[in-house]
């Protein structure tokens, strides 16, 4: 749940193979995880890397 004027906030590991984290083909990639945020309503803010292994997406209603 969020307030009116809460943010989503997706921290998320890259889909990119590494040797540890999930499997690959449970990753999303950026482009398909800012579509699945968009289709519930959300507005993207920002996205951005989080360091080697991971993105970040700020969003909201």
């Amino acid at each position: 749940m969020l307030k009116p004027t809460g943010r989503l906030i997706d921290l998320d590991w890259k889909d990119e193979p590494m040797e540890f984290g999930p499997p690959q083909e449970k990753r999303f990639s950026v482009h398909k995880a800012r579509a699945m945020i968009e289709v519930e309503g959300f507005h993207i803010i920002s996205v951005q890397d989080a360091g080697p292994y991971h993105y970040l997406i700020n969003a909201a209603r």
